[in-house]
């Protein structure tokens, strides 16, 4: 009796994997999806705007500390444009984005005294 139920156990467990292994899936996109797809990929391609350049950091820590070091930067240097984003685990406040490392050094001057904590990073910059 003991035989009978591993040989019909054996054969169930071999079908089973012959079945799963020939399943397929199938998707069905339509083909307003696809064109929407389609477009995107193009539009990224035609607007490619993100090169290698510099940004100055000048900050970075929790949120309420983050957005008032930015009003307090915006307050004292309206012209230098300036950008907060979150990147894990805290928030960052960069300025500027320089093609060139002598632009951001020349920037960096201009507020080293306010801001001694800034630096020059290599990022990819949108221009």
């Amino acid at each position: 009796m003991k035989t009978l139920k591993k040989k019909v156990f054996i054969i169930s467990f071999l079908v089973s994997c012959f079945y799963f292994s020939k399943a397929t899936a199938q998707v069905n996109q339509s083909t307003e999806i696809t064109e929407l797809i389609e477009q995107k990929i193009e539009f990224n391609r035609d607007h490619d705007n993100f090169i290698d350049g510099y940004q100055i950091q000048l900050f970075n820590g929790k949120e309420a500390e983050t957005r008032k070091k930015k009003k307090e930067f915006k307050e004292d240097f309206p012209d230098i444009e300036i950008s907060l984003f979150y990147s894990s685990p805290e928030y960052k406040l960069r300025i500027g984005n320089f093609k060139t490392k002598i632009e951001a050094v020349r920037v960096l001057n201009k507020i080293k005294d306010k801001y001694r904590g800034a630096r020059i990073l290599e990022t990819k910059i949108i221009y």
